[in-house]
């Protein structure tokens, strides 16, 4: 979407055909990155993004958003080795702005929180079976000055 557009975007993330991110963790045999080896268990996800910009002047745009994404892992929770990448959140908002300093200089700033999320399910190698829960909730500033040849 460009940035001075406002709208939806829907998006569909295609996991299941990446096999070391759609494998199941559950059978540690092969090692990590194998053909056939274990992988995270993700299924394909879709996201919904609703995004807005306001250019207040001729200097100034202010920009906010917010998107949803449906769960990728299984009901009973493909968790093992989602420890190494607990992506759970689903809901994420953002605010943002671009101030031009001057004909060339451009500088930007955004924030971003994911909001807390949980899962939760049991450890599926046989003969272990423990209950895992991951969680996460993210916050992120970020600041930029771009310069334009």
């Amino acid at each position: 979407m460009n940035p001075s557009e406002n709208g939806v975007l829907q998006q569909r993330l295609f996991y299941g055909s990446v096999e070391s991110l759609a494998n199941s963790g559950a059978m540690l045999a092969a090692p990590l990155g194998s053909a056939g080896g274990p992988g995270f268990g993700w299924q394909d996800m879709d996201v919904i993004r609703i995004a807005a910009a306001q250019k207040v002047n001729d200097r100034l745009t202010l920009r906010g958003g917010i998107s949803h994404a449906s769960s990728f892992i299984d009901d009973d929770g493909e968790v093992l080795l989602n420890i190494l990448a607990p992506a759970t959140p689903r809901w994420h908002a953002s605010i943002g702005y671009s101030y031009r300093l001057s004909e060339r200089a451009t500088l930007t700033g955004s924030y971003t929180h994911a909001f807390h999320e949980t899962e939760s399910g049991a450890n599926r190698t046989p003969g272990l079976g423990q209950q895992t829960t991951l969680f996460m909730e993210q916050d992120e500033i970020s600041m930029g000055i771009s310069w334009d040849f």
